[in-house]
């Protein structure tokens, strides 16, 4: 098989590709921030006087399903004075289970998993914790 002269597209595509690659490599080895004494002054003032309180996580216990019942529920709560920023989960979930919800939920974080498969009962082999991180009020 006998290969042909490249197209004038391709041939401006490799170029954009080579350009574009050894100029963000240009810009990180030139640019690229590696202590605060880089950062202005007044950034840095800026920046800590607009950062917000402790942040800290909130785990819920582990959850798991119960025999005969086809979703298993986990919420991690945030501590009185502060507010959920995020959350997530660990699982270890029984085949034809799937994480249906994983969101905020009142001052915490939720997630519902659910027994997708022809809505079978679960065997009771799911487990599910719930983590949420929770930050104080800007002081």
């Amino acid at each position: 098989m006998k290969l042909g002269k490249p197209s004038p597209a391709l041939v401006v595509a490799g170029s954009a590709l080579v350009l574009a690659t050894s100029g963000t490599t240009l810009a990180a080895s030139r640019y690229l921030v590696t202590s605060t004494s880089q950062i202005k002054p007044s950034v840095l003032r800026s920046l800590a006087s607009s950062a917000r309180g402790e942040v800290n996580e909130a785990k819920s216990t582990w959850q798991f399903s119960k025999p005969g019942q086809a979703f298993v529920w986990a919420h991690a709560t945030c501590p009185n004075g502060t507010h959920v920023l995020s959350g997530g989960y660990e699982a270890s979930l029984e085949s034809g289970m799937t994480v249906e919800s994983d969101q905020p939920a009142g001052n915490g974080w939720s997630v519902v998993a659910v027994n997708t498969a022809s809505f079978s009962a679960s065997n009771g082999q799911s487990r599910l914790r719930v983590h949420a991180l929770c930050a104080s009020p800007t002081p």
